[in-house]
């Protein structure tokens, strides 16, 4: 089914997603007029008590467009914060539930150390910090010395895989230094990978080499 949030020329109601093109939409009620909160099929699919500010969660394809918010592929509904919800559809509190589990069945590359090895070797180290292993090497490591991206790395290139694994980590030694450097290191920087955390691939360290 598909399920619009009428568009702010109506005085009814204006959802903002928290994200689209996804399969799990949340967004607040910002205007509001009215005891319908979205339109399903033409029909009311969710009632009740709801106020400017109360947060709905919608399981379904978003797209936002001119104000309005449509939602296709729907699967459930709900108010997670004040109303209440009569939709025959939807377990309470399931719609929280079924994203977390999702989120903690995912891999999730990082840059575990930035150090000195051996007096002038620069050391990097790489980690999956998640609960399964990285099905794919087909991603990129970058480093940064002083501002400059100055060596790229395939992962599929690298002779230890280790890191791959879950909860695994591989240390790369990339080249001799000398003096005080900044460097910059990202694993999987094009996010080729979907991960759990997409915003933790990159550490910035200062380190003293030679």
């Amino acid at each position: 089914g598909e399920v619009t949030a009428i568009d702010t020329s109506s005085n009814e109601i204006t959802v903002v997603p928290a994200r689209s093109e996804d399969s799990s939409v949340t967004g607040i009620v910002v205007q509001y007029d009215g005891d319908t909160v979205f339109r399903h099929d033409d029909a009311d699919a969710s009632e009740g008590d709801v106020s400017v500010g109360d947060i709905i969660h919608v399981r379904g394809t978003a797209h936002l467009s001119d104000g309005t918010l449509s939602i296709t592929d729907v699967e459930t509904i709900a108010i997670l914060s004040g109303g209440h919800v009569d939709h025959e559809d939807e377990p309470e509190d399931s719609s929280d539930d079924s994203s977390d589990e999702e989120d903690v069945s995912l891999p999730d590359l990082v840059v575990d150390q930035i150090d000195s090895g051996d007096g002038d070797t620069l050391e990097i180290t790489l980690k999956n910090e998640g609960d399964v292993d990285v099905e794919s090497n087909d991603f990129t490591v970058y480093v940064w010395l002083d501002g400059e991206l100055t060596w790229t790395y395939s992962a599929s290139t690298l002779s230890d895989q280790g890191f791959l694994q879950e909860g695994e980590s591989t240390t790369i030694t990339p080249q001799t230094l000398d003096g005080d450097t900044t460097v910059k290191a990202c694993v999987d920087y094009g996010d080729d990978i979907e991960e759990s955390d997409e915003t933790n691939n990159c550490t910035t360290e200062e380190v003293n080499l030679g």
